[in-house]
């Protein structure tokens, strides 16, 4: 049963950071350099609303406001997910 339960919990948490990386490529797409800050801010603050207040799930703690080095976080959020 708990198995079961923790494999649900992956699973949710794994489409939640999906969706923040889609999202992150939409707006990526869609803007120009000059907004760039300002919209992976928001989306650091949106990732933090949903997903880093799930256990297991990290906080990211901004180097840069790029687009590249909170994509990358997304990423190695996934992919420690995916080794437990």
């Amino acid at each position: 049963m708990k198995s079961k339960k923790k494999f649900c919990f992956r699973y949710h948490l794994e489409r939640k950071i999906f969706q923040h990386l889609l999202e992150l490529k939409r707006h990526q797409i869609r803007a120009g350099q000059h907004n760039e800050a300002i919209l992976v801010k928001r989306a650091i603050d949106a990732y933090h609303q949903s997903c880093a207040s799930t256990v297991g799930a990290g906080r990211y703690i901004p180097e840069d406001f790029t687009f590249k080095s909170f994509e990358k976080f997304l990423y190695e959020s996934l992919r420690k997910l995916q080794k437990k």
